[in-house]
């Protein structure tokens, strides 16, 4: 089952954006993600267990 989760990171500049990019990217489960960095959040869908 996908989850749809938004999360609030502090992207400084293109550099942060691309390393959230490159690590999202990376992980197992992730399917897509978007990174919005003038509202400085990230929605990531995926089937994967967020951590309470």
């Amino acid at each position: 089952m996908d989850y749809v989760v938004v999360l609030r990171v502090s992207l400084h500049c293109k550099g942060c954006e691309g390393k959230v990019r490159k690590h999202l990217s990376r992980m197992q489960g992730v399917t897509s993600f978007n990174i919005d960095f003038a509202a400085k959040k990230v929605t990531v869908v995926g089937d994967v267990t967020p951590l309470s």
